[in-house]
């Protein structure tokens, strides 16, 4: 059985990653002397940051939330999550018939895409034309498309696969789940 220290001694890391208090504990505590160490903050829990080489914040504001509560600047460094806002607003547009809600990101249980499917056989039960678009890869593709079709959706949505490119792909629906 081996520890996360040795697991980090073996692997010579240049960089570790961790997400949460106990996480950054641990690999704060274990990590090699040559590994930079970052935290990514996405949350108001501001304690422990003394311990992270880096700290990546999710927004500018939650930046400046943890200076005020005194975390070092030079550590802090903002990385956008999710998507980059785009430089002008898109020119408005009728919605399409029947209005596209589209999901995008890694078909995994925690990232919710079978929820869409569900809320979607509830308004289809209610008659409300919709058409869902389904973009992302992972391994619970295969039974997101069979819940779809088990739920009486097999044609009203669709999986497009990974996009490189998600500004495009905003173009082709109405209405962004995440």
């Amino acid at each position: 059985r081996q520890t996360l220290a040795d697991l980090l001694r073996r692997a010579k890391a240049d960089v570790i990653v961790s997400h949460g208090k106990r996480a950054g504990m641990l690999a704060a505590a274990a990590r090699p002397a040559q590994a930079a160490h970052i935290h990514v903050l996405h949350r108001y829990r501001f304690k422990g940051l003394h311990r992270y080489d880096r700290v990546w914040c999710v927004s500018d504001h939650l930046r400046q939330a943890a200076l005020g509560v005194g975390a070092p600047a030079p550590a802090l460094v903002t990385v956008e999550n999710f998507l980059a806002r785009p430089a002008a607003a898109p020119a408005p547009r009728a919605p399409l018939k029947p209005p596209r809600i589209g999901f995008l990101g890694r078909l995994t249980p925690e990232k919710g895409a079978d929820l869409l499917i569900e809320a979607l056989a509830l308004l289809m039960g209610q008659e409300m034309p919709l058409h869902a678009v389904i973009a992302g890869a992972g391994p619970q593709e295969a039974a997101l498309k069979a819940l779809a079709v088990e739920r009486g959706l097999g044609e009203l949505v669709s999986f497009v696969g990974w996009v490189d490119q998600p500004e495009t792909f905003f173009d082709t629906i109405d209405l962004l789940v995440a």
